[in-house]
């Protein structure tokens, strides 16, 4: 399913051109291989703002950090899940609130929600998984009939489409993952954080270096959450290589992570609005 060592045998000669002009300029942390696949990473999800940061799960928490998350507060995600979503609202002090998933997508239930917020919650916390994002549209609705932030997290649905639009850029905040085995991988761990509101965007990118604004002026408590240039470095040929297939080398397959047709009598998927077969969900 997944072979780094294939991948790299495939791009050896771009991979250590790369890694070694991070050798020559000796900017470890931070580099301009960071700046320049943070614009590569907004203009292909459409995020007017792409942070990168140590790991999917270093996203998630800085996303929650930049919404003054704190103790006594909620958070409704998904209980199907790996345990990073659960993991970083408690690193916040906050409390997970969960809400059963869809059937057919395992995916969170939007029907469910309304009745799981409550004057504490802070946030949603939906999860796109096995490449599907949630139904965003539906989540996003009921978030803003309550006033709540969503944060997406994206770490499996990096590249995914729902309704024409980019796993990531689908709600308040999302948040991926470079882990090797992530639809967009890299050698070592990293992750990315998009959003459309510049002053979150602002927040998080300081939150990322201990809170810092500029060098040595701290306007609020942040972790260490840089990306190095070696793993950006790794991220962009892998991506560019695919041509056809998903970031890891494994094909796309349309028919299975589509879109899920709509239940009988209703008028279109969910997903793409499409009606069958048009839709790559109806022939599953």
């Amino acid at each position: 399913m997944h072979d780094v060592q294939r991948q790299y045998a495939e791009m050896r000669e771009v991979v250590n051109a790369r890694i070694q002009r991070v050798l020559d300029h000796g900017q470890f942390i931070m580099g301009p291989e960071v700046a320049e696949l943070e614009g590569r990473l907004a203009e292909f999800t459409g995020a007017p703002h792409a942070i990168t940061c140590a790991s999917g799960t270093e996203a998630m928490l800085i996303a929650l950090m930049a919404l003054d998350v704190k103790p006594g507060d909620e958070v409704v995600t998904t209980p199907f899940s790996f345990i990073a979503t659960a993991e970083v609202i408690v690193l916040a002090g906050a409390t997970p609130v969960f809400v059963d998933v869809e059937p057919d997508t395992c995916n969170i239930d939007p029907r469910k929600l309304a009745a799981a917020l409550t004057a504490r919650t802070r946030a949603i916390m939906p999860v796109s998984l096995y490449g599907q994002p949630a139904d965003m549209d539906e989540i996003n609705a009921v978030a803003e009939r309550h006033g709540v932030p969503v944060i997406e997290d994206a770490a499996q649905s990096f590249g995914a489409l729902y309704r024409g639009r980019r796993s990531g850029n689908l709600s308040t905040i999302g948040c991926t993952s470079f882990f090797p085995t992530k639809p967009l991988g890299c050698y070592g761990d990293g992750g990315a954080i998009f959003t459309g509101d510049a002053a979150l965007a602002q927040a998080m990118r300081e939150i990322r270096v201990h809170g810092q604004s500029k060098r040595y002026v701290h306007t609020r408590v942040g972790v260490g959450g840089v990306w190095t240039p070696s793993s950006a470095r790794w991220c962009w040929p892998s991506w560019s290589a695919s041509s056809g297939r998903s970031p890891t080398g494994r094909r796309r397959r349309r028919a299975t992570l589509g879109c899920w047709s709509r239940s009988a009598g209703e008028s279109g998927c969910r997903w793409c609005g499409a009606t069958a077969p048009a839709c790559g969900r109806s022939t599953r």
